[in-house]
């Protein structure tokens, strides 16, 4: 996590995969609401540990630990389908081109592919109700 003052902070992603198909380290800012929680957290462990959760995760790590948070729903949900599940919901009413981009950019993909998530939706719900 890098401090960046009156900017708030930023996580650094390794070997971040976005839509575009780059690879490497993705810096992602983090909202003052997230800031709190974070500065909770160092406070609560007593220390600004080198990695947020102690120890580097990969993304198989991060996959099983959401897969456990929603074993009681005994469903299997990943990062995609939460992803999804979002997008879907946020493009329910209509938005504009500007909120698009921001939630596309915070996301780490294009307007292009939420815009395909949205057509997958609207496929799902209407052979759900043919």
């Amino acid at each position: 996590m890098t401090d960046l003052g009156t900017e708030g902070r930023r996580l650094l992603c390794n070997e971040g995969v976005q839509d575009k198909g780059s690879h490497g380290n993705v810096e992602i800012r983090v909202s003052p609401e997230l800031h709190a929680v974070i500065d909770a957290w160092f406070a609560h462990v007593g220390k600004i540990p080198k990695f947020l959760l102690g120890r580097a995760i990969t993304s198989n790590d991060l996959l099983g630990e959401i897969q456990d948070a929603f074993r009681s729903t005994k469903k299997v949900i990943g990062v995609n389908l939460l992803r999804h599940a979002y997008i879907t919901n946020f493009l329910k009413q209509p938005r504009s081109i500007k909120e698009k981009d921001t939630l596309a950019d915070m996301m780490l993909h294009s307007r292009d592919r939420q815009e395909k998530y949205a057509v997958l939706s609207q496929f799902n719900i209407a052979t759900q109700t043919s």
